[in-house]
């Protein structure tokens, strides 16, 4: 059950790096992979269409 919610403390840790500008593509890649796959397989629930280019505009790279 709580590894359901797993998920949501690694977003919660991706925009506070990223409010705070302390995040790192190359440091946090795998963090940033796994909202990725969370959302890739969840697009029904979500309503929309997944990109990677589309999630790497949010770390604006």
């Amino acid at each position: 059950m709580l590894s359901t919610f797993k998920i949501y403390t690694n977003v919660y840790n991706f925009i506070k790096k990223r409010i705070s500008q302390n995040f790192n593509i190359i440091k946090d890649f795998v963090e940033l992979l796994k909202i990725y796959k969370y959302m890739k397989k969840s697009e029904d629930r979500f309503g929309m269409e997944i990109n990677m280019l589309n999630l790497f505009k949010l770390t604006k790279i």
